[in-house]
């Protein structure tokens, strides 16, 4: 679902409609022009946590919360 001003929404379905595509795919055209997407490139890796090897170095004991 896309929340926006009525008007937005209807030049939007009339631009779709104009080009002959759907508004779903007018939608999706013009957020891969925004974000581009093929200059984005995933992370590697996500949460790492650098400890310096301490971690490894002790017993793991869990929070005490847990």
């Amino acid at each position: 679902m896309i929340q926006a001003d009525e008007a937005l929404l209807s030049r939007a379905r009339n631009v779709a409609s104009d080009r002959g595509i759907t508004f779903p795919q007018l939608v999706r055209q013009a957020l891969e022009h925004e974000i581009d997407l093929k200059s984005w490139e995933p992370l590697s890796s996500t949460a790492t946590v650098e400890s310096g090897g301490a971690a490894r170095q002790r017993e793991y004991q869990p929070d005490a919360w847990r």
